[in-house]
């Protein structure tokens, strides 16, 4: 059953320390200059990465060129979540952004897939610490009745970076001084203005929890370091069998199998370990054990399998189906991420005018379901009403709820257990776009050689792969670019078949939700 919360009447949140960390209960300009990083590394790829696949020749990469970025951001997030109560939160961002860069030069640089990648792992587990410590400063400072309003206005940076990203990616990768390497170049001026504020404004000394006076060591002991290594074998194992998986092994060959057993007994691993450990561990059992908190987990990861879904491969229908251009597939973005920009901000402030959050969970996944479903249906000669309206529902839909996780969990918790909560939410943030991503690549990557080889007999198949997406039009007779168009099409609508399942279910578990008023609940 859910928890039994009184509602009726309005309680204080009991004074903490941590709610000192800022001098003003408002988003600061570090702040969202610390989201917009973090944000902007995740959306300006998408429209870049047909042609960085064409780059590195590796089509078949093109999943892991995205997933790798969130393989180490999820694994180190909730350890982050422990670092910000050990640690000085300014410490750990200063630092968090340093590290972020070197992975930004390395990506920026690289001359193969192999450093690019590298460059990717390392930004993002530095993203981890930029991500969590920002909400996690926000989540403190803000008092819970307008908590989900200053939350929604520093996520809106997701918004702008999904808006500007793809944009910018298409006009950097389009132009032949710049190209797409100035994707990730553009990281650093942003960083160092993030950087330069943090130094200058934020406090010194202030941890997110209560006041740690033990040594360094002894602090750096009670980091579950074990559950970081777990974590990272368990996706690497999964996203690994999902990337092979009936393209480079038949799902029956051993290394398959092996790759998702690793999985089960990782996972199995992890969830004693954190059971043994207790208040210590990385993902504490007393929080997850209420229904609201897994349940607002387990929402945040399926509506954001549906976002990043679209986000991702949208711009790979516009270029690869339609044939048109990385600029002019980010302006035909625009009218889902537009949408996706400006609506969690009204929702954020009907929910403080309401009172309730359930409602435009509920609303939200119905509408992003709808438009999901409708996304499948485009075909390469589809009309302008077509895909743009198609676009803003789904957007509608997921713009209206992406972020009530981070509104609901809190609210079952005590202060203190605000870091590892946030941080919580935000790594099953991660993990839906590393699922999606990787799922998504293994759709796509399994009906894309199917419709080549039942209609394309001619063309081999491994030398598209390797050509990219931005490239193999190239590689085909003009008489046989229909029909590339359209294998290509019925890939991608396969595709996005796993927006329309997760918002779904994102959609059944908004119903388990607790009915929880913020304008009357102070908190525990």
């Amino acid at each position: 059953m859910g928890e039994k919360l009184d509602t009726t009447t309005e309680t204080a949140v009991p004074e903490c320390p941590s709610h000192k960390i800022l001098e003003e209960n408002k988003p600061s300009t570090a702040r969202v200059s610390r989201i917009l990083i973090v944000a902007l590394d995740n959306y300006i790829i998408s429209t870049a990465l047909p042609q960085i696949t064409s780059q590195f020749h590796g089509l078949e990469l093109a999943g892991w060129y995205s997933s790798s970025y969130f393989l180490t951001l999820m694994a180190f997030q909730p350890a982050f979540g422990q670092l910000c109560s050990l640690f000085p939160v300014k410490t750990v961002l200063l630092a968090s952004i340093s590290i972020f860069e070197i992975g930004t030069v390395l990506s920026a640089a690289a001359p193969n897939s192999a450093v690019f990648l590298a460059g990717r792992l390392i930004s993002g587990a530095a993203g981890g610490g930029l991500w969590c410590g920002s909400l996690t400063v926000m989540s403190l400072a803000a008092e819970p009745r307008k908590r989900h309003l200053y939350i929604s206005i520093v996520t809106s940076m997701y918004g702008v970076a999904s808006v500007a990203g793809p944009l910018l990616g298409g006009i950097f990768t389009d132009s032949p001084t710049l190209t797409w390497r100035f994707c990730f170049w553009i990281n650093l001026p942003i960083g160092g203005l993030a950087f330069l504020i943090i130094l200058l404004v934020l406090p010194a000394g202030k941890t997110a929890g209560p006041e740690n006076k033990q040594p360094v060591l002894q602090r750096l002991a009670s980091i579950d370091f074990v559950g970081i290594v777990l974590l990272s074998g368990i996706f690497i194992c999964l996203l690994l069998s999902l990337q092979w998986g009936g393209t480079t092994y038949p799902w029956s060959d051993s290394i398959i199998w092996g790759c998702l057993i690793g999985v089960g007994l990782m996972a199995a691993v992890f969830v004693v370990l954190q059971l043994r450990l207790g208040d210590r561990a990385m993902i504490p059992p007393r929080i997850v054990s209420k229904r609201t908190s897994a349940a607002g987990c387990l929402f945040t990861v399926l509506i954001t399998m549906g976002i990043v879904t679209h986000v991702y491969y949208l711009p790979f229908y516009f270029q690869s189906a339609v044939g048109i251009s990385a600029s002019e597939s980010g302006d035909r973005l625009l009218a889902y991420l537009m949408v996706l920009l400006f609506t969690p901000m009204i929702a954020g402030s009907l929910v403080t005018l309401m009172g309730h959050y359930v409602p435009f969970m509920l609303l939200g996944c119905a509408l992003f379901t709808i438009g999901a479903g409708l996304l499948t249906t485009l075909e390469p000669d589809s009309s302008p009403a077509a895909w743009i309206g198609f676009q803003v529902l789904a957007a509608l839909g997921a713009g209206m709820c992406r972020q009530m996780a981070f509104t609901a969990v809190p609210l079952v918790l005590r202060p203190e257990d605000l870091p590892t909560a946030t941080a919580l939410v935000a790594f099953c943030n991660s993990v839906g776009s590393a699922l999606a991503l990787g799922i998504g690549q293994a759709v796509f990557n399994q009906f894309l050689s199917r419709e080549l080889r039942e209609n394309l007999p001619g063309i081999d198949v491994q030398s598209i792969s390797h050509a990219g997406a931005a490239e193999v039009f190239r590689l085909v007779p003009a008489a046989e670019l229909p029909a590339l168009q359209l294998a290509f099409n019925v890939a991608i609508s396969r595709t996005f078949i796993l927006a329309v399942a997760s918002g779904g279910l994102a959609f059944c578990t908004s119903v388990s939700m607790d009915w929880i008023n913020v304008k009357k609940h102070g908190g525990h």
